[in-house]
């Protein structure tokens, strides 16, 4: 018998539990579109044929749904009869956009958040335009690779936030979630380490801090597997945010420890070959209540195709709950 005092997601699924879990949305990532091509150098300005040949790939990996990358596309720029012709390709592949994430728009950066927020307000009011239901934000800044530096952005060193930004952060959060609600979406916070949404306690305390109806939590735990450094309890993680995560950012991250030189080491893995188990996790999720978006990222290589063998392995986790 497992002691209490050893939290763990693991559940057996059946009648007990009530209903088969509705099957949340599945939905591919973005991380590997580019945001120019040699013939399109401007994917907002891209015709709607440029869009639906950039787009199809996601389809043929098998999925229905996707998160539109503001690293690809601004929504923010599309005015309503690109927005239709958006939408219109989205049909053309039976594809739908579950969500829309916000990068390197952080509203904790006091020199830029107005700007950040004009921005952000923008994309929310595309999104809304397209019956998009979330748009998902980080708090976090990726600094451009320099040569001779490190390979994964992950490594790179980020600046401790200043305590001083807290509340004017969450302020800033808040106002995004008010303008959201009045056109009809949430807002999701990404978890990412080096920011005040870098722990749990921290995401916590600031998801309290902001009291909206339509703001949840993005506990893409990813992201801090693959810190090299000690490896996090990712299950203790998992059970302390999920009753307020509505967005979920999944990928998967191999480790390697060396204890006696204390090299650790991370590689992007596969969702069902990593440290992270997604099997005993998904289950826990489902039969906990969760009912939002599942966004298959992968770094490396053929992200899409990656990812469309984690939808594969999810779909199969879901099948056996039935």
């Amino acid at each position: 018998m497992i002691s209490p005092h050893f939290p763990t997601v693991d559940i057996v699924p059946g009648p007990a539990e009530g209903a088969m879990p509705q099957r949340p949305v599945f939905a591919a990532a973005m991380l590997q579109f580019p945001s120019s091509y040699s013939n399109c150098a401007d994917i907002a300005a891209a015709t709607p044929d440029q869009w639906y040949r950039m787009l199809k790939p996601i389809a043929v990996e098998g999925f229905k749904a996707l998160e539109i990358a503001n690293s690809w596309l601004n929504l923010g720029r599309l005015d309503g009869g690109r927005r239709n012709d958006l939408a219109g390709v989205l049909a053309d592949l039976d594809l739908t956009a579950v969500g829309c994430v916000v990068a390197n728009r952080s509203v904790a950066d006091v020199v830029n958040r107005q700007s950040h927020l004009d921005y952000t307000k923008a994309v929310i009011t595309s999104a809304a335009y397209l019956d998009i239901p979330f748009v998902c934000v980080g708090l976090h800044g990726m600094k451009p690779s320099q040569p001779g530096g490190p390979f994964w952005f992950w490594n790179q060193k980020h600046a401790v936030p200043d305590p001083q930004q807290w509340n004017a952060t969450a302020s800033a959060l808040r106002q995004l979630c008010v303008f959201a609600q009045d056109l009809g979406v949430s807002l999701s916070l990404e978890l990412f380490p080096n920011t005040f949404a870098g722990s749990t306690d921290d995401a916590l305390r600031l998801f309290a801090d902001v009291d909206r109806s339509n703001f949840g939590l993005n506990p893409d735990l990813g992201n801090f597997v693959r810190l090299q450094s000690d490896i996090i309890d990712w299950e203790l993680m998992a059970l302390r945010l999920l009753s307020v995560t509505n967005y979920w950012h999944v990928k998967n991250y191999a480790y390697l420890e060396h204890p006696q030189s204390g090299l650790n080491l991370t590689l992007p893995a596969g969702l069902d070959a990593g440290v992270i188990n997604y099997r005993k996790l998904l289950t826990y999720a489902l039969h906990s209540g969760y009912s939002g978006p599942v966004v298959i990222e992968h770094y490396g290589g053929d992200g899409l195709a990656a990812s469309g063998n984690g939808l594969r392995y999810l779909n199969r986790v879901v099948d056996a709950l039935s």
